[in-house]
């Protein structure tokens, strides 16, 4: 994940993936970082809200898509602790402006600038585990702490924590060659979930930014890599007709 995907990718779903697949019921909006206040009033990254579970209203259309499973999926414990961002996505009811879900995009600058600000947002985020929204936390980047350790040997992962769930956790992981899965986004009964369609939205910031021409694939990206990993770049570069690594 390159500098500056992070706030795009946030842009892409708020604004043009997610709202159709949650209106009427639930509206989104982009926020500035992990912040919890007082009395459980909460406001993350993005932020799904929804009516009480009797008032419930679904979205429109026969029913939701369900998220499709491409890559390994894995159950554990929840563990206390995560990480901090300069902007996230919140999902609320639109009948009640009730908070039902923040989807945190872990940042380059969250990963790298120590653990002062790691410590604020593991703090944050244990308070916003504790008010009963639901969290996804996506892990775009190969290097930097993980906001939660024993994770599947992958350089990437999606993590979901459903508040009638807790403390398990889903963790989705996947590497360099894989598409980056649908992984659900839940929301309120009777409404299970959306999938978080960020693959088409990866897709489509490099599309519309062109990226093919932009980037120097001659160069290595940033982060270390290991051997295999160069390999599977190298062949992908290859497949796509760019510059592979030397």
């Amino acid at each position: 994940m390159w500098k500056g995907l992070h706030t795009q990718l946030i842009g892409e779903l708020s604004t043009h993936s997610l709202p159709p697949l949650l209106a009427p019921a639930y509206y989104v909006d982009a926020e500035r970082s992990l912040q919890v206040l007082l009395d459980d009033e909460v406001y993350p990254d993005v932020e799904i809200t929804a009516p009480t579970v009797a008032q419930a209203i679904r979205p429109s259309g026969v029913g939701l898509p369900v998220a499709e499973m491409t890559t390994e999926v894995t159950e554990r414990p929840e563990i206390e602790g995560e990480e901090d961002q300069e902007s996230a996505i919140f999902i609320r009811q639109a009948h009640t402006e009730r908070l039902v879900a923040v989807i945190e995009i872990l940042s380059y600058s969250n990963k790298t600038t120590g653990e002062e600000k790691r410590a604020q947002y593991l703090s944050k985020r244990r308070a916003l585990l504790r008010s009963g929204v639901h969290l996804v936390e996506i892990d775009l980047l190969r290097w930097g702490q993980r906001v939660v350790t024993d994770l599947p040997p992958h350089p990437y992962h999606i993590l979901v924590s459903r508040a009638n769930d807790r403390p398990r956790t889903r963790v989705w992981s996947f590497g360099i060659e894989d598409r980056i899965p649908d992984a659900p986004l839940p929301l309120i009964a009777p409404d299970e979930h959306v999938p978080i369609p960020l693959q088409t939205a990866y897709a489509e910031i490099y599309r519309a930014r062109n990226f093919h021409e932009r980037l120097d694939y001659a160069q290595d990206p940033e982060g270390p890599l290991t051997a295999a990993q160069r390999r599977q770049i190298r062949e992908r570069l290859t497949a796509e007709g760019l510059s592979a690594l030397s």
